[in-house]
């Protein structure tokens, strides 16, 4: 019966399932099961030495957990990881512009039904709404494919990338195959969405979505 009992402690021990159930200001956010579970496990096992047992290797977990979780913020996130991350996506979002920009103004030019004041007029809004003119944004562009490689570079040299899961490391790969073959300013959205994506990930990984 005890052996029972422990092994179903130490199954739902390994994954802590917090469940939000009031969100209301002086109540309680949260219930955290496995502290219910450990509760349980006291009161049953008694002072048999087992529950301090599960207690401490509870706690072991958990110190091991945040050990991990530190060295992954300072060896892995690191600020040079991070804007390669925010590069990435600030490029994909510069060049879908600046594709969209481009095709938009083809158009306008080559529309025989407008006078050269309403094609001008035309331009300068859409100019507008995508934040620049085409040479502005492929100055832009230009400017954070330098700051990107650079970037890339110095992460290559510390290899943080070798200690990303293979999660996060497929996505990566995804996101950079697809810039490179990316054309269509939809293309480009599909990357910021994908970048967005992994910054998603590691928010869950460090416990950051909780702040959501």
């Amino acid at each position: 019966m005890w052996s029972c009992v422990l092994e179903l402690v130490i199954q739902q021990t390994n994954s802590t399932v917090t469940t939000t159930v009031l969100q209301s200001a002086g109540g309680l956010s949260s219930i955290d099961y496995s502290q219910t579970i450990i509760l349980l496990a006291s009161l049953v096992l008694g002072g048999s030495g087992i529950a301090g047992w599960i207690m401490t290797y509870i706690q072991l977990r958990h110190e091991t957990k945040e050990r991990a979780l530190q060295q992954f913020r300072e060896l892995v996130l690191t600020k040079d990881f991070l804007e390669f991350l925010g590069m990435l996506r600030r490029h994909a979002e510069l060049m879908a512009k600046g594709e969209s920009l481009a095709r938009s103004r083809e158009q306008i030019l080559n529309d025989k039904s407008l006078t050269p004041e309403e094609k001008t007029r035309r331009i300068k809004e859409l100019e507008n709404r995508m934040g620049g003119s085409l040479a502005q944004l492929t100055d832009q562009a230009r400017q954070a494919a330098t700051d990107f490689t650079e970037t890339v570079n110095k992460i290559r040299k510390t290899g943080a990338l070798f200690l990303l899961s293979d999660k996060i490391e497929n996505e990566i790969e995804k996101c950079v195959s697809s810039f490179v073959h990316a054309n269509e300013p939809d293309e480009f959205l599909a990357i910021v969405d994908q970048v967005e994506t992994i910054f998603a990930d590691l928010k869950k990984i460090l416990g950051l979505a909780v702040f959501e």
